[in-house]
């Protein structure tokens, strides 16, 4: 009995993040179209997870890719902004997940501060884009995790910085 309790803790999401499974490490998470939908990429191990669909539903669309089957850009870090993004593609689709987050934390209250975040998916088909939907103000939780770079690292890659393209290490 105990043993299947503990698989069920296991298999059951995350409260925060219904589409990721709880040993997940998120990359982005948030609700959109005034919180109707939710987009969530988690990362397990070397798979990426994309998932989309209606809030508290099992997912319309769910994605699971190795890491060396996505178009992953790092943040180059320099600027402002940390951004990051990651695309996933699918029956000619390509669906790009994109994350933000300010490095410099609003003054709105000395005890808290905010970091101001955004994110959204764009999905194209050849060069036309079908939809470009962004994350609802103060739902998005992009967590700027070292976990895509070190599941590409684990795949023997290395991102090449002149031509932004990942690559076998030598």
């Amino acid at each position: 009995m105990i043993r299947v309790a503990a698989l069920l803790l296991v298999a059951a999401p995350q409260a925060a993040d219904a589409y990721c499974q709880p040993l997940d490490e998120p990359f982005l998470s948030c609700t959109m179209q005034d919180g109707a939908k939710r987009l969530s990429v988690c990362v397990d191990g070397r798979t990426l997870h994309y998932a989309f669909g209606a809030v508290d539903k099992s997912p319309e669309l769910l994605l699971s890719r190795d890491v060396t089957e996505v178009n992953y850009t790092p943040w180059p870090g320099v600027g402002r902004t940390i951004w990051e993004e990651v695309s996933f593609e699918n029956l000619g689709h390509v669906y790009l997940v994109h994350g933000w987050l300010d490095r410099i934390p609003s003054d709105e209250t000395d005890e808290d501060p905010q970091r101001p975040t955004g994110g959204g998916v764009t999905v194209t088909r050849g060069e036309e884009t079908l939809a470009a939907l962004e994350c609802d103000p103060g739902s998005v939780e992009f967590y700027w995790t070292d976990a895509v770079n070190a599941a590409m690292a684990e795949a023997g890659r290395c991102f090449d910085w002149g031509t932004h393209t990942w690559q076998q290490c030598n």
